[in-house]
């Protein structure tokens, strides 16, 4: 049974609004998976040796020498790195405007179908950030 309801004065199916509820979440998913994968190479990169030599050692003795000097100038700089961690979150935020947008004006009839399916996607968000390395202090916490 497909639930209607009208949103700016138009009919919609409750249907639809989840097949955008979920694209919006796969979206949002790929941008936090980015964000985890690329934060195993943005550490060593982001703790260069001229300011934290322990962490470099540690990085090196991780990674080896050959891959730690790779990340090191496949990032070329601390711009390229956090570039790399803030596009993926741009993408996650504008999907959250998005997902605000999309469910400013519901009613009551869609709650029931539609806040299951947004928390269920926001559990899959933290257990993928889960999986992140810490890379900045907001992460430890």
């Amino acid at each position: 049974m497909l639930l209607h309801f009208v949103v700016d004065g138009e009919l919609v199916r409750i249907s639809s609004l989840c097949r955008k509820v979920n694209v919006l979440g796969g979206v949002a998913f790929a941008s936090y998976v980015a964000i985890a994968m690329l934060s195993y190479v943005q550490a060593p990169a982001l703790w260069t040796a001229a300011y934290y030599i322990n962490a470099s050692q540690t990085f090196q003795q991780l990674y080896g020498v050959e891959n730690y000097n790779a990340i090191i100038a496949f990032f070329d700089g601390p711009l390229a790195i956090i570039l790399s961690r803030w596009i993926p979150v741009i993408i996650a935020s504008a999907v959250t405007i998005a997902m605000i947008a999309l469910a400013r004006n519901l009613d009551r009839q869609t709650d029931d179908t539609l806040a299951p399916r947004i928390l269920r996607w926001s559990l899959v968000f933290t257990a993928i950030a889960f999986f992140a390395y810490p890379l900045y202090t907001q992460d430890l916490w």
